[in-house]
């Protein structure tokens, strides 16, 4: 199990629980409690997805859950529970170093980005 923060901004918070388990496949759930917003789980499975595109070209199996989600009201923006969700992935898996990590932080980027990078990459 892997936690991770998003915090190095001002006025930035999420933190993203995440189980990494082997499997014959590439899998992302959100388990996360379902009070979350579809935006917040929709975002957590973006990332998590965003995290393992190299790991699934090499063809090998994960699957990735994607437990808890926390948020903070008028902390929490848009993109932050994406790269928390990918910076948990890269620590469960001790990527080191975690790659860099190019923000998503504005409501239309992330919006638009939605519907290419949140499903399963091509292999």
């Amino acid at each position: 199990m892997e936690i991770a923060q998003r915090t190095d901004r001002w006025a930035r918070f999420a933190a993203v629980t995440v189980e990494v388990t082997g499997t014959t496949d590439l899998t992302v759930m959100v388990e996360s409690p379902p009070d979350d917003s579809d935006d917040v789980r929709q975002e957590a499975a973006c990332g998590a997805w965003t995290a393992v595109r190299a790991i699934a070209a090499s063809g090998n199996g994960l699957r990735l859950a994607v437990t808890d989600i926390r948020t903070a009201t008028g902390e929490t923006g848009v993109g932050d529970v994406h790269e928390a969700t990918a910076r948990a992935v890269w620590r469960a898996l001790r990527i080191d170093p975690e790659p860099t990590y190019g923000g998503f932080s504005e409501p239309e980027v992330m919006t638009s980005l939605r519907d290419r990078w949140c499903k399963p990459p091509s292999l």
